[in-house]
């Protein structure tokens, strides 16, 4: 297994894997990703998968909101 790290002169970090075909490699260089990220950048990472996914079944991503339900339960009178 190969790692390389990349980093660009605007702070932008590239970390690559390379694994041969059938290698599993552990899933400690995933949670160092993800724990290594603010929970704005995860919520932005998780946000565009959502807009990706969307326009892939031809929707418009500005569609798209955060769903809010409401209901009114009033008791009968006694």
């Amino acid at each position: 297994m190969r790692e390389t790290i990349e980093t660009f002169k605007d702070g932008r970090t590239i970390t690559t894997r390379l694994s041969r075909f059938g290698e599993r490699p552990d899933r400690e260089f995933d949670i160092q990703f993800w724990q290594g990220l603010t929970s704005k950048e995860r919520a932005d990472a998780g946000w565009e998968l959502v807009t990706a996914y969307w326009e892939m079944k031809g929707k418009n991503p500005d569609e798209l909101r955060l769903q809010r339900s409401a209901e009114s339960i009033q008791r009968g009178r006694r």
